[in-house]
């Protein structure tokens, strides 16, 4: 009983053309899991980038965060965190040990030669209850919504290629910033001035959840670092404004 979900069953054929004995896709003992679940960015995977950014959703002041971390990764990973203003978005940045092998060496024989440390700057998503997270949410994607609109009335907006997009959202919001009528203050600007500190050769990566992950997808193009986003929305057609907006700091729009 499904209570009237949606199944799709999948099944396999022999060279005859008859289902198999065994019809089922998924060989019979083998455990199900997401193709997403063995995949690892900079030595970490999905769900270490989950907990990190589920971490920015707790109150600092109400739960010690450095214990948390212990619980969830102890003895398998050891992560140091940093403090971080969040003025406007909760954020967190942290070391995070990686390891050639599953286990840290350093935890068991004191050497650390085979592990290395990656820096994680994660960035929590919209607070519900928040005026000024559902302004910052509508000031971020108000291109695509609008995109969307016009193409109701004048169809062929919807055969534009990005580049196309792009271009007509770059010339508006260079027009603004001419006008001195752009307003450049986005919740993400001390990330962003933070990841740009981070020396070239350290290895860093942004990862964030929905309104976050949008964020990160924004700073890792505007950066040129790695990003990894949680069900974030989409930046295609409004990223052309945050490089066109930032272009004088970062010398230039990111293609």
């Amino acid at each position: 009983n499904f209570h009237g979900q949606s199944v799709m069953e999948l099944t396999r054929r022999n060279g005859s053309g008859s289902l198999d004995a065994d019809s089922s896709v998924l060989a019979r003992g083998a455990t199900p899991d997401y193709g997403l679940c063995s995949s690892h960015w900079h030595g970490l995977s999905l769900l270490d980038y989950t907990l990190l950014t589920m971490l920015t959703y707790i109150d600092p002041k109400a739960y010690d965060l450095s214990d948390v971390l212990d619980r969830l990764f102890l003895p398998y990973r050891k992560i140091t965190l940093h403090t971080t203003p969040s003025t406007h978005r909760n954020w967190l940045e942290y070391d995070v040990q990686v390891c050639e092998d599953s286990y840290p060496r350093s935890l068991q024989s004191g050497s650390n030669s085979t592990c290395r440390s990656v820096t994680v700057v994660a960035v929590a998503g919209m607070d519900p209850h928040s005026a000024t997270d559902l302004v910052e949410s509508v000031r971020m994607w108000v291109e695509p919504v609008v995109l969307q609109i016009l193409s109701v009335f004048l169809p062929t907006i919807r055969l534009w290629p990005r580049e196309t997009s792009t271009m007509v959202v770059a010339t508006v919001h260079k027009v603004l910033k001419e006008l001195a009528l752009h307003n450049d203050d986005w919740h993400y600007k001390e990330i962003l001035d933070r990841v740009r500190a981070i020396p070239d050769e350290r290895e860093a990566v942004i990862t964030g959840h929905s309104l976050g992950g949008g964020i990160a997808l924004i700073v890792g193009a505007l950066t040129q670092r790695f990003a990894v986003a949680l069900h974030p929305p989409g930046v295609y057609h409004s990223l052309a404004k945050h490089q066109v907006q930032q272009s004088s700091a970062a010398g230039g729009a990111i293609h």
